[in-house]
């Protein structure tokens, strides 16, 4: 000490007393970290949510982009975590996968060092990761004993939060209502023990379930719409629903908290099929156009994707990743404010949006092969003829082809998709004459005449336009 006090004092003979103090101040703080608890400065720069409800990592936007996977050992090693994660050859070949979180609910057991190992290999790659410490359906987050999760432990969790790599804590999977009050106290348990990591639970997505319930659980509440279960209907997948059920979420989570959706990325029953690359972006757009500021897929391990054969974990893998690589290039667009008085036409926008978004359901409930879901429809339809739009999200801006418009650095960014299984033809009109439209996945350019675009999506269909021209005017009013 002797020797530490004798260069505070040279210091303070060549600077003021004011900033000898702060330095001083960041010495002991310094010291305090090393003894075992995180300063609360860095623990904020670590992950935030910002006023808007965007997501900080670092203190940087990002749109989550992210995957749970199961099965695998866990190790100290850093090399093998490399091997198994991302090389060539190896279980999961990440490696051009352009993620930025992951998730393996199968090591909620891990040890710490194991963790922060994998941590090391993730974080190289600035992809953060979720420990796992969840409830289950009736299964209450203790159901399998102490130390069964290792997050039970308060040294465990201080010791993840110290890894810059480390997002936070899942702690609700699909649970059921009873659940509410004990995961409210898991979450605040633990806040305290780390302000600066998140907590993150999945409301599943059953019509009968109100996710509302769930709002004060978590920082960042999920649902997961998986409408491929059971055999194919001749009229197909009802694929609007992954729309209905993040559109249900984000009326019920307030603004300044972000929501994400789980996409479905495997064979849900026997009878049924994988999603195709194209199901797979239009649930995707889906989700974003209704609200989702982050996206995950369930998922690559045995229990979701590697049920399937070799051929097809290359097929699907191939898929996500050219639907991952084109959302992560337009990441800029995605965490930007909304711009929706650029578009200023959308000709499939309803002129009566009640009497719109009643046929919806009436469409709905003739197609709707799922008799819970069927059920949810009749009773919202109910609803509107009574005078009630509760329970109605999807009647703003009620349109057969939505849309949600951004504009970055002079470049307008519209996301559209088709609520419908019919082919629908479309007109959009920005704000300014344009210059150029094309589609963000294949650079496709629809013919463009004055300050208006024409296309025709498909059943479902999603697109993405790049829109230049009028975009800086628009965002410049």
């Amino acid at each position: 000490m002797g020797d530490f006090s004798s260069r505070i004092r040279a210091v303070a003979a060549i600077w003021p007393r004011p900033i000898v103090l702060v330095l001083l101040s960041l010495v002991l703080s310094g010291c305090t970290s090393a003894a075992g608890s995180a300063s609360a400065a860095s623990e904020t720069r670590r992950i935030a949510i910002s006023p808007e409800g965007r997501l900080l990592v670092h203190g940087a936007p990002r749109f989550v982009l992210g995957v749970y996977d199961s099965g695998l050992g866990y190790t100290t090693d850093r090399a093998a975590w490399e091997q198994t994660l991302f090389a060539r050859g190896g279980a999961r070949q990440l490696d051009s996968l352009p993620i930025n979180m992951y998730l393996n609910y199968h090591f909620g057991n891990a040890t710490a060092p194991a963790v922060h190992a994998l941590m090391d290999v993730l974080w190289k790659r600035r992809i953060m990761y979720l420990q796992t410490g969840n409830c289950f359906e009736k299964g209450s987050w203790t159901r399998y004993g102490p130390r069964s999760f290792g997050i039970m432990d308060d040294g465990y969790v201080r010791q993840f939060a110290r890894h810059p790599g480390a997002a936070g804590y899942y702690i609700m999977d699909e649970c059921d209502d009873s659940l509410v009050a004990e995961t409210e106290q898991h979450h605040r348990q633990l806040k305290a023990l780390d302000p600066a990591g998140i907590t993150f639970a999945v409301a599943i997505a059953a019509a009968y379930r109100d996710p509302a319930r769930w709002v004060n659980t978590a920082d960042v509440l999920a649902i997961d719409p998986y409408p491929m279960y059971g055999k194919e209907p001749a009229v197909g997948y009802t694929h609007f629903m992954v729309a209905d059920s993040v559109a249900k979420l984000r009326a019920s989570v307030p603004p300044q908290r972000p929501i994400w959706a789980v996409l479905q990325f495997f064979q849900f029953t026997t009878d049924s099929r994988q999603p195709t690359y194209e199901e797979i972006r239009s649930h995707a757009i889906m989700s974003i156009v209704e609200g989702a500021q982050g996206l995950l897929w369930w998922e690559l391990g045995p229990n979701g994707l590697r049920q399937a054969d070799g051929a097809t974990v290359t097929r699907q893998m191939a898929a996500l990743r050219e639907v991952v690589t084109e959302l992560a290039r337009l990441e800029p667009a995605l965490v930007a404010p909304a711009a929706s008085e650029a578009l200023v036409g959308n000709s499939t926008l309803a002129r009566d949006a009640l009497a719109a978004r009643k046929a919806q359901l009436e469409h709905n409930i003739a197609v709707e092969w799922l008799y819970s879901r069927k059920v949810a429809y009749r009773a919202e339809l109910a609803a509107l003829n009574a005078g009630s739009t509760s329970t109605s999200p999807m009647l703003k801006n009620a349109a057969t082809i939505r849309t949600l418009t951004k504009v970055v650095d002079g470049t307008g960014y519209v996301f559209a998709y088709n609520y419908t299984n019919r082919p629908t033809p479309v007109k959009f009109t920005w704000r300014q004459p344009l210059t150029r439209v094309v589609e963000s996945r294949d650079n496709r350019a629809p013919t463009v005449s004055g300050a208006s675009w024409e296309d025709t999506f498909g059943p479902y269909e999603a697109r993405v336009y790049i829109v230049n021209g009028g975009a800086a005017a628009a965002r410049a009013k």
